[in-house]
C-alpha cells in the first residue's frame, strides 16, 4: 500500500512540475504575443502565427489543469486530509477565469480581424494573473499535503 501511494505521489508531483513548466512556456509566449505590440503596425504573418501559438499553448494549459491536475491535487488532499480537498470556492474562481479564456480563444484562434486584440490581451492578463494565484494557493496546499503525508508515513 505504502509504495503505491508513495507512485501516485511521485506521478502527481511530475505532472504538477510539468504543470509548471507549461505555464512558464504560456507565460513566454504571451510576452512574445505582447512584445509585438502596436499590433496595427506588426507583421501580419508573425503576429497571426504567435497568436495561433499562444491559443495553443491556452488551450493545452487548461485542459491539462481541468482534466489531469486538480482531479491529481483532489485526489491527494482527500488521501491524507479527506475533510479538506479543494476548496469549492478556488475551483469555482478558477472556472470562470477558464471561461474568459476560452473566449479569447474561440475570438482569436482563427480570426484575422485584430482591432480589438490589445484590449482582449490586457483583460486576459489581469484575469490570468488572479488564476495563477489561485492556482498556486492549489499548489500549496497539495505540497502542505505531500508533507503531511511523509510525516505520517514515517511515523507508521
Amino acid at each position: 500500500m505504502h509504495s503505491t501511494h508513495s507512485s501516485k505521489t511521485t506521478n502527481a508531483t511530475h505532472l504538477v512540475n510539468t504543470w509548471l513548466a507549461d505555464r512558464q512556456t504560456l507565460i513566454v509566449a504571451f510576452n512574445n504575443l505582447c512584445s509585438l505590440r502596436p499590433f496595427a503596425q506588426a507583421n501580419s504573418a508573425y503576429l497571426n502565427e504567435s497568436l495561433q501559438e499562444f491559443c495553443a499553448l491556452l488551450v493545452d494549459y487548461l485542459s491539462l489543469g481541468h482534466f489531469e491536475i486538480y482531479e491529481h491535487i483532489s485526489d491527494s488532499l482527500e488521501r491524507c486530509s479527506p475533510q479538506r480537498g479543494i476548496p469549492e470556492r478556488v475551483l469555482q474562481c478558477i472556472m470562470n477565469t477558464t471561461v474568459n479564456a476560452l473566449d479569447f480563444n474561440d475570438k482569436y484562434q482563427h480570426q484575422e480581424k485584430l482591432s480589438n486584440l490589445e484590449a482582449d490581451l490586457s483583460a486576459l492578463a489581469l484575469c490570468f494573473a488572479q488564476r495563477l494565484e489561485w492556482e498556486d494557493q492549489l499548489i500549496a496546499s497539495y505540497q502542505m499535503a505531500k508533507q503531511a503525508s511523509r510525516a505520517f508515513a514515517k511515523s507508521a
